[in-house]
């Protein structure tokens, strides 16, 4: 008898958490909200897509500025570090396009000045080597002089020589804030010559993160700490004592999920992953239908503020030294974040909606702090100090990136299960049906043997599976479910 069959997607049976919440733009600071609404009606891209971009720039405009002093901590920088996850053809790169032009603009005035100052840096390294030249002659006539004052004058010359050598000019660097397709040690080395910060944006977040994952995690996991740098490896000797960088990473959710399924277990990786704010939009994605001529009324609203931002350390003028200031915590917002704080832990307890993502519920805090901080700057560039509205908004932005990495990480790890037990279940059936055999009847130690997985793994998915249909669970000489009964029509 030929059985009518059912085509199933059987990852699309792991549903997002009950509990995940709607993107959280109404709480960015009105220019950024407004603008997100812009870019959303005239681009069509994911949610997670524009929300990381319009963070991204929000947070690498203002690390420059400003650093944030939680209740007991030191001071901290204000980097970010995203992954915004989305098929191809999701309208990304208008989102792009569209938020960038603050950074190239500052990018190509920075080089302007950069030739001014490498044609004073040829002309003083001239100088330089010409005095170099010209001392390490004398010297050499000093040195063979029979004359016992010469050798006394030898001595002087060596000193002002030796002197000079440690004035040697400073190479002039090119100081561009917007990096696209750049490696770890690349980064390094442009931190380590003079540039004081960096927007690294990449569409090849997959490529950037297996190769740190291989090689660099302890850095990048520095990078966001903003802790000092000391690197001796392949020939470099590199320090940097601030490092200023912001990360945002466009990667396609399959690559992802290889990426998690790769990693699971390691768990320098995921303390490395859990230094991110990830979002996935799971949508395959439409052409969005775009007016013939939108609006970018907001967006230019919020790129001028970005610009703003950008420009403030530039503009101290007489050769003075840009000193960052330091935001911190009213008495409201204190008390506030130490309430957070206490219920983020007690969140990741063993019953707690973010025990499975433990390693980005402590970290959660941090990045809390660093948003309250951008947000701040966002409303009023002159405040000095967090409001408790404010860090709230923060902190249900960050819960919903957790809600976010709930799914991406614990839920994904259940759709690729499940998607190999339906492939095992699967063969089973269609090989006994070739033997002639009572195919929809199989023992559960038979799938743990053959799917290699231990019953507390196994249960929550045959559960799943039956309760969208699949099969039933067969208990009728046991109390506890002995064999499983498939659906024909789905296998």
């Amino acid at each position: 008898m030929q059985h009518l069959h059912v085509e199933v997607r059987v990852e699309d049976l792991i549903s997002p958490p009950p509990d995940m919440k709607d993107c959280p733009h109404v709480h960015l600071p009105n220019p950024a909200m407004r603008a997100f609404i812009q870019l959303k009606r005239n681009t069509g891209a994911p949610d997670a897509v524009i929300l990381a971009w319009i963070l991204a720039v929000m947070a690498a405009s203002a690390m420059r500025i400003a650093r944030v002093r939680a209740p007991g901590w030191n001071a901290e920088t204000l980097a970010l570090f995203l992954i915004a996850g989305s098929e191809p053809g999701t309208g990304k790169l208008p989102v792009y396009e569209h938020l960038i032009p603050p950074f190239r603009d500052y990018d190509k005035a920075s080089h302007s000045v950069y030739q001014e100052l490498l044609m004073e840096q040829e002309a003083d390294m001239e100088a330089w080597i010409a005095r170099k030249s010209g001392l390490k002659k004398l010297l050499r006539d000093l040195t063979s002089s029979p004359h016992l004052e010469d050798a006394k004058k030898a001595d002087e010359v060596e000193k002002l020589l030796k002197e000079l050598v440690r004035r040697k000019p400073k190479q002039v660097r090119s100081r561009r804030l917007l990096k696209n397709r750049i490696s770890v040690v690349q980064a390094l080395k442009a931190l380590n010559g003079g540039q004081e910060a960096m927007l690294l944006a990449t569409e090849e977040g997959a490529k950037l993160l297996n190769g740190v994952i291989a090689e660099d995690v302890d850095l990048v996991n520095q990078l966001f700490d903003g802790t000092e740098i000391v690197y001796e490896r392949n020939y470099l000797d590199l320090v940097i004592t601030a490092p200023l960088v912001c990360l945002c990473l466009g990667i396609q959710p399959g690559r992802l999920s290889a990426l998690l399924k790769k990693y699971a277990l390691d768990a320098s990786v995921s303390g490395f992953l859990a230094r991110f704010l990830v979002a996935v939009d799971r949508d395959e994605g439409e052409e969005p239908e775009l007016d013939y001529e939108p609006a970018w009324g907001d967006v230019d609203t919020l790129n001028a503020l970005v610009s703003k931002l950008l420009r403030i350390p530039d503009d101290v003028g007489d050769g003075a030294l840009f000193e960052p200031k330091v935001l911190e915590f009213d008495l409201e917002a204190s008390t506030e974040f130490k309430r957070i704080k206490r219920a983020l832990k007690d969140l990741r307890q063993e019953n707690g909606p973010w025990h499975g993502i433990k390693a980005f519920a402590r970290k959660a805090i941090k990045i809390i702090a660093r948003l309250a901080a951008i947000f701040t700057i966002f409303k009023d560039d002159q405040s000095t100090h967090i409001s408790k509205e404010t860090l709230n908004d923060a902190a249900l932005v960050v819960e919903w990136y957790l809600h976010q990495a709930k799914d991406v990480i614990v839920n994904e790890s259940q759709r690729v299960a499940i998607r190999h037990l339906y492939e095992k279940l699967k063969d089973f059936y269609r090989d006994e049906r070739r033997q002639g055999h009572n195919a929809a009847w199989i023992s559960k130690t038979y799938i743990q043997r053959h799917a290699h997985m231990k019953v507390d793994v196994l249960d929550p998915l045959l559960g799943i599976m039956a309760k969208h249909g699949m099969l039933r669970e067969d208990t009728r000489n046991s109390s506890r479910a002995q064999y499983v009964v498939l659906t024909e029509k789905y296998f």
